[in-house]
């Protein structure tokens, strides 16, 4: 017998690098939040501290202690931080092979490799009852201000502001006798740059299409109504409830869409004003579908990232879906490269879909086949399936989907799956549904009583 407890935390995908402004010369951390809505794992088992420090869980079978501490600067030279964790089993010799698996990770434009840390502690008749791992993250000042993300999945998630502290500009350089043109940069912000690329500077995203209830979440604070014309900028989460969608459209033209149930946070967005914009983020639930402007052009421009799998496009059009276990990533024109967190990464071209885990990528099959469980449909047609089925019991029960990762979660069963949908308001709780071949059943009463509209 096997028994296999896992927490996987932030994924954590390159880093996206942005030139220092030439009178910028170091930053100062201004804010610091934490988010606890993602404690869905036994919420009074955490320990959560307000700042940087040390976060524990503790559980019957094992302790998990994670520690890290963010510097009040970053001077110009740049500076490290250290993540350690350890892990501990208290069930050896109990449950023969029981394995315990957390990790922690940091993300963010100005860390540098390497950036993430796996601890796992592995209880095979108390042979190895615990464990202990660290790295230390390169910090390098950017221009501008940088939100730093410090996260472990089903726990708390940590965001630190620092903004750039401006000394006076240095004298500038003697006009050589020969200049090479340089590009045609943004005038509206004062900064150094070269004659093959302009800095690139913050940016932001505006939602439009917005049918139903979509919420906004502004740098890990409290959830407010999302309106046509509201602006997205980094460290902004998009929280789409059932039945809602709403489209983000960035400077450069590029759109994309949010499903329902689904829970963006927008790591990074930014211009070098020649049409190049960078997008990171980071999908914690749900679906999003986007078309790439095809003047980005390099790869790695736009990237989604999901606590299993990072998708970096190389072409235009593409949708990915987190369904709480595993990522299909499908390419309906161009091509994606799409990663594991730990795993080798595979491209998937035009018409073809995976689905990826954090440890590997199934080889691309025709969009739709991706996941097919056997007598039955694929993870997204198990989903549209559920969504028929409710119809509009959830709003008449006055209950939504939670906005938090691990709200929605797949699990692939004989002739079909087995759905749990973590619900908040009038009616909360966990509702499980089961799907054998394209038939939906209500599994226990809160899906039943959602099922019947509450009445």
């Amino acid at each position: 017998m096997r028994r296999r407890l896992a927490i996987a935390l932030l994924a954590l995908s390159s880093p996206l690098w942005i030139p220092v402004a030439a009178n910028a010369t170091s930053m100062k951390l201004t804010k610091t939040t934490v988010d606890k809505s993602a404690l869905l794992l036994g919420p009074s088992t955490w320990s959560v501290p307000e700042g940087a420090g040390t976060v524990t869980w503790n559980a019957p079978d094992w302790t998990g202690t994670y520690t890290f501490t963010m510097p009040s600067t970053i001077p110009a030279g740049g500076t490290t931080m250290t993540m350690s964790l350890t892990a501990e089993s208290r069930k050896n010799g109990y449950d023969q092979n029981t394995n315990f698996a957390p990790a922690m990770g940091v993300r963010g434009s100005v860390v540098g490799p390497p950036a993430r840390v796996d601890i796992s502690a592995h209880s095979d008749s108390g042979t190895k009852p615990s464990d202990t791992a660290s790295a230390t993250v390169t910090l390098t000042p950017v221009a501008g201000t940088v939100v730093v993300n410090v996260g472990i999945q089903d726990g708390p998630w940590y965001s630190f502001t620092y903004e750039g502290v401006e000394d006076a500009a240095p004298a500038p350089e003697p006009t050589p006798t020969t200049t090479t043109p340089k590009p045609t940069c943004p005038t509206s912000r004062a900064v150094a740059h070269t004659a093959q690329a302009c800095p690139a500077v913050a940016s932001s995203a505006t939602l439009s299409g917005i049918g139903r209830k979509v919420e906004i979440s502004r740098a890990q604070g409290g959830w407010e109504p999302a309106t046509n014309g509201t602006v997205v900028k980094a460290g902004d989460r998009i929280h789409t409830g059932f039945k809602a969608t709403t489209t983000l459209t960035f400077p450069n033209g590029t759109t994309m869409v949010m499903e329902p149930m689904s829970v963006v946070l927008i790591e990074s967005i930014s211009n070098d004003g020649t049409g190049k914009v960078n997008v990171r983020m980071w999908l914690k639930l749900g679906a999003v579908s986007a078309k790439v402007n095809r003047s980005m052009g390099a790869a790695g421009d736009f990237n989604v990232q999901t606590p299993t799998t990072t998708a970096s496009v190389r072409g235009t059009i593409f949708g990915v879906r987190y369904d709480g276990v595993a990522t299909t990533v499908s390419v309906t024109e161009g091509k994606v490269e799409v990663a594991p967190a730990r795993g080798k990464a595979i491209f998937v071209g035009a018409g073809q879909e995976t689905r990826s885990t954090a440890t590997a990528a199934s080889a691309p099959v025709k969009v739709g086949r991706a996941g097919v469980v056997k007598g039955s449909v694929g993870p997204d047609a198990a989903l549209a399936l559920l969504e028929k089925k409710l119809g509009t019991g959830l709003a008449r029960c006055g209950s939504d989907v939670a906005p938090a990762t691990g709200s929605v979660r797949l699990k692939a069963v004989q002739r079909g799956w087995r759905i749990s949908l973590t619900l908040i308001g009038k009616r909360k709780g966990t509702a499980v549904w089961q799907i054998r071949g394209r038939s939906v059943r209500a599994v226990n009463p809160l899906a039943k009583r959602i099922g019947r509209g509450c009445r």
